[in-house]
């Protein structure tokens, strides 16, 4: 029982000691593993009851990671700077360099990734047969709209249960006044099992 306690004592007494730089680091991964912990444990018992997270959520999960990656970087960056052993200003100025170089070119993807993915998609709240659902519709190229069963503000239905295809993209047909028919409508069970559809 000692050995365990005293286990358990020594990692919090070396942390204690060191400086600030190494425990933003420190704090900073741990916040990371305990956020892609989360995500992953999270989906999986979504995915067991046939859920999914929203796409704004995603994104919003999406960004935080990004934040705390950058984040970790400069803490790394800044604990290179205490190396005082041999060659210290090569590895100093060698490790920076990379380190600012993975940095931008990680931030600069992973920002262009995800406002892609955000401004890809976008979320509306609609009634269909009297059900309220959730509409997503992606008009990149196409005009695809696809209905999930609505939950609430952070999960959806797994499966969509409507998909609507309006031909070339641009435009989003729930917002246009004019309200285009769609020129396939696909109907799906809870399965994702095709059930029926029409078109013209």
């Amino acid at each position: 029982m000692v050995k365990a306690i005293a286990t358990l004592i020594v990692p919090i007494d070396w942390f204690k000691k060191q400086n600030g730089r190494v425990k933003f680091t420190l704090i900073t991964l741990l916040l990371i593993a305990a956020v892609v912990f989360f995500a992953i444990a999270s989906s999986l018992i979504l995915a067991a009851f046939r859920l999914t997270y929203r796409h704004w959520v995603i994104s919003v999960g999406f960004f935080l990671l990004l934040l705390l990656v950058a984040a970790v970087s400069c803490g790394l960056i800044a604990c290179l700077q205490m190396y005082k052993k041999r060659f210290a200003v090569l590895i100093r100025t060698v490790g920076t360099i990379a380190l600012l170089a993975a940095v931008g070119f990680g931030c600069f993807w992973g920002c262009f990734v995800s406002i892609f993915y955000t401004a890809s998609i976008e979320e509306q709240m609609v009634e269909r047969d009297g059900t309220k659902m959730l509409a997503e519709v992606s008009s990149f190229l196409d005009v695809d709209v696809y209905y999930y069963d609505y939950k609430n503000w952070f999960v959806r239905s797994e499966k969509y249960r409507i998909h609507e295809w309006y031909g070339d993209g641009g435009y989003n047909p729930l917002k246009n006044e004019l309200m285009p028919e769609p020129i396939t409508v696909t109907y799906y069970d809870e399965n994702g099992n095709r059930i029926g559809g029409a078109g013209h």
